[in-house]
């Protein structure tokens, strides 16, 4: 239970960085 409680925090830290990468990408595009 532990394992996947890790898993799944692992695969939102990774999500919220790819939408961060997104949105630096978007805001040097928008200058």
């Amino acid at each position: 239970m532990g394992q996947l409680i890790s898993i799944s925090v692992a695969f939102f830290s990774n999500t919220i960085l790819k939408m961060d990468t997104l949105t630096s990408v978007m805001k040097k595009n928008l200058k």
